[in-house]
């Protein structure tokens, strides 16, 4: 099954590699062990020209720190390293705690949308990540097939209708004066 699945990742490869020196895929990641074996194999074994992107966290452990930078200076990879809105990524941590319980939520919707944004802003027409969604609670099917389903990264209704940290985002802008601009690096794309 393994040489099956190589032979599939080989296919899409060389579909999407460039020969130009332009990035060929997006690789959405901090530098970990998943982001990191990745990037590595389709650089190194693949022949692919990776950008990677990182979500930055609200603040970097010393060993995330050390991976990320290591990823990058060791590992020979180009970076953007976004780092949201302060003011805003720390209302809407505070909100998802006291609202929903999980504080983590804005950070998942960064990471989760920095890719595809990045990838469409830089023409790469590949985007991998280096774990699946089946890994935090998603079905397990979606481990059986390489690609992700476009409703985790599209949105087709009032986008001020979307709730972020338990509160619709309509909701946000009224309270606390922000504009709808703040929020597009955390929304689907439409």
């Amino acid at each position: 099954d393994w040489e099956k699945r190589e032979k599939l990742l080989q296919k899409l490869c060389d579909k999407y590699r460039k020969n130009d020196g332009s990035y060929d895929v997006l690789i959405p990641g901090s530098g970990g062990k998943d982001s990191g074996f990745q990037s590595h194999l389709l650089k190194y074994k693949y022949g692919m020209n990776p950008l990677t992107v990182t979500w930055s966290p609200h603040l970097y452990t010393d060993i995330g720190w050390k991976n990320f930078r290591n990823w990058i200076h060791v590992g020979g990879f180009d970076n953007i390293l976004y780092t949201p809105n302060g003011k805003l990524h720390r209302l809407l941590t505070r909100l998802a705690f006291k609202n929903l319980l999980h504080p983590f939520q804005p950070f998942i919707f960064g990471q989760k949308q920095i890719g595809p944004t990045m990838a469409s802003k830089f023409g790469i027409k590949l985007v991998m990540y280096g774990e699946t969604g089946a890994e935090y609670g998603n079905k397990g099917d979606e481990n059986k097939i390489p690609t992700m389903d476009l409703k985790y990264y599209s949105y087709d209704q009032d986008i001020l209708e979307l709730t972020l940290g338990g509160m619709k985002i309509k909701e946000i802008i009224k309270k606390y004066g922000f504009e709808l601009k703040d929020f597009i690096p955390y929304l689907p794309m439409t």
